[in-house]
């Protein structure tokens, strides 16, 4: 979803920050509930993720609610960088475009006319040059 609304974003100017928009939004809507998710996913899987009983100690890898636990943990940690990565990435462009805009050197005109350097013209007229 975020590609497609970067690819559309290119044919607007300044569509570079429609993305970044689109990205913190969608950060902030994947953690909204995670705690609705963590209590559904445990109730899923009753006896863990791995789905081993815990009367095998050697194989069972995470106890019931474990690895939802860490995974709750783990979605606002990936939020937090998209969000700081959206607005870096937001405030870089920014940057370049003030840069581009205020600090450019102004081109100089092609057809102006240009100063030369050449002895003045004090030269007599030569024989044929000469009024009748």
């Amino acid at each position: 979803m975020l590609v497609a609304i970067g690819l559309i974003a290119t044919r607007i100017p300044l569509g570079f920050y429609v993305p970044c928009v689109t990205a913190i939004v969608i950060a902030m809507a994947v953690v909204h509930k995670t705690a609705v998710w963590e209590r559904h996913h445990t109730a899923r899987y009753p006896v863990g993720v791995d789905l081993i009983p815990p009367t095998n100690p050697s194989s069972d890898k995470f106890d019931r609610g474990q690895w939802e636990h860490m995974a709750r943990e783990t979605a606002p940690s990936l939020q937090h960088w998209t969000i700081g990565v959206a607005l870096a990435s937001a405030l870089v462009m920014a940057g370049l475009y003030v840069r581009r805009r205020f600090f450019t050197r102004r081109p100089v005109m092609p057809y102006g006319q240009l100063e030369g350097v050449h002895a003045p013209d004090a030269t007599m007229p030569s024989l044929g040059d000469s009024p009748q």
